[in-house]
């Protein structure tokens, strides 16, 4: 049985060879026209996903040479796959059709390529997951788009992973200073500073990761940014790209999930996605993301309808040159050093009537606290001072204000700034006030 198979496979391929009707499409993939009007799709691997008929359910249907046809056979041998296409039978309806073309077969190599690459990629990935989730927020996640790979879990593992070394340095560093013991290894022992800083980075990145859904890095992986730039030209789409939630070709449904809501995609608009035309039927909000959902139309139905496009517009912003304020120098810079220390609402304030970004002041204020409490803490300890406490507040706090600018792109006050309030308040809305005053004179 096994030589008559044989046989025939070689049988098969002579008369693909030498019949008129074969149509290369390239990459291997080959089309001859058998009895019937039916066709015989060859290939040395499985490169389509097609469906033979099952009992009274139809086989997928493909859009070949301008006709439909159903997959009813599906055939594995030692030379390669073949696909049985026979005409679209009558009184069955075409809900979803798969296109097959030259063009068509490029974009499914392409995309088995993609896939490829991303599967050995995840892989590596997988096998460094606690350094990975130490990236930033947006290397991570262009890494999920580019793999596949669980982004929050990896900001998870590394922040627990970051807990438990900063608890077991911050142990390390206490008993040093009280009784001059050790039970790390000795080339631990001088990093045991950096304990505080990495307990409670580790801590603030698990609340965040749980609460957003977000991933988030960390304050040292800040550095990738200088070998690694991904906030560029362009990464506002790259940020926001839609991830596929679902594609279900057989019901003609596709759910895209979007960070940000998209303005751009109106509803009843038309989205191209692999060949097939969608409508935008519905808008839900799916914890942190928007999705976006999505119905199979025919084409001769889309004329008239807007096409929508995958990723987001690019940002095209206009610099408008700000109006000249009257700054005097040493009074605003003791009042910028008071609004480091100053609640949310007063930075922002502030930093408007300046036209300064407001992270500028959180994150000047939070590493003096941080910078501050790391040197006075160890002396602290040593003597015994009851100050070594304030010297914690002032590293807890400093991180969380770090980590508020680097992870959730947010402005934070701080609690010792609370005494302050009456007075940047006042500050905050004289320098709002002075500077429209200046933009009015420079309109007029």
């Amino acid at each position: 049985m096994l030589a008559e198979a044989k046989s025939t496979i070689r049988d098969t391929m002579k008369n693909q060879m030498s019949d008129d009707h074969v149509s290369h499409l390239g990459h291997g993939v080959s089309a001859r026209r058998v009895g019937g009007g039916d066709w015989i799709v060859a290939c040395q691997e499985p490169v389509f996903d097609w469906r033979p008929r099952a009992g009274p359910h139809v086989g997928t249907a493909v859009l070949w040479d301008e006709s439909v046809f159903e997959v009813t056979e599906v055939d594995q041998f030692e030379s390669g796959w073949q696909w049985h296409l026979a005409p679209w039978p009558e009184g069955e309806a075409v809900r979803v059709t798969v296109p097959l073309s030259p063009e068509s077969v490029a974009e499914t190599m392409t995309e088995r390529q993609q896939t490829y690459r991303g599967l050995r990629k995840r892989l590596w990935l997988t096998l460094i997951l606690p350094l990975v989730g130490m990236l930033p927020a947006s290397h991570q996640q262009r890494l999920a788009n580019e793999t596949g790979f669980a982004a929050t879990r990896a900001t998870a593992i590394s922040a627990f992973v970051e807990v438990l070394l900063g608890s077991a340095l911050l142990l390390q560093l206490v008993m040093v200073i009280g009784a001059d013991s050790r039970f790390l290894p000795d080339w631990l022992v001088p990093f045991s500073p950096l304990g505080p800083i990495l307990w409670a980075e580790g801590l603030v990145r698990l609340v965040l990761v749980i609460s957003t859904g977000d991933p988030v890095g960390t304050v040292f992986g800040l550095l990738a940014h200088l070998f690694w730039p991904v906030e560029v030209a362009g990464s506002r789409a790259l940020k926001d790209a839609p991830i596929v939630h679902l594609f279900d070709d057989d019901e003609g449904v596709l759910e895209l999930l979007v960070t940000l809501q998209r303005r751009d995609w109106e509803d009843g608009g038309i989205l191209p996605y692999r060949g097939t035309s969608f409508r935008r039927t519905e808008v839900l909000r799916h914890g942190s993301r928007w999705l976006y959902r999505f119905r199979h139309v025919q084409s001769p139905d889309v004329k008239d309808e807007p096409t929508l496009r995958l990723l987001p517009p690019p940002l095209t912003p206009v610099f408008v040159p700000p109006a000249p304020v009257p700054i005097h120098p040493f009074r605003t810079g003791v009042r910028s050093a008071a609004m480091c220390l100053a609640p949310t609402a007063h930075q922002e304030r502030w930093a408007l009537g300046l036209s300064l970004s407001p992270f500028w002041f959180t994150a000047v204020g939070a590493c003096a606290e941080l910078l501050g409490g790391v040197i006075e803490l160890p002396r602290d300890l040593r003597n015994g001072s009851p100050w070594a406490l304030l010297d914690l507040v002032f590293i807890v706090e400093g991180v969380v204000r770090i980590g508020c600018v680097t992870m959730a792109r947010r402005s934070l006050g701080s609690i010792f700034g609370l005494p302050l309030i009456p007075w940047t308040k006042r500050w905050a809305g004289e320098m709002v006030k002075i500077r429209e005053e200046a933009e009015t004179e420079t309109h007029e």
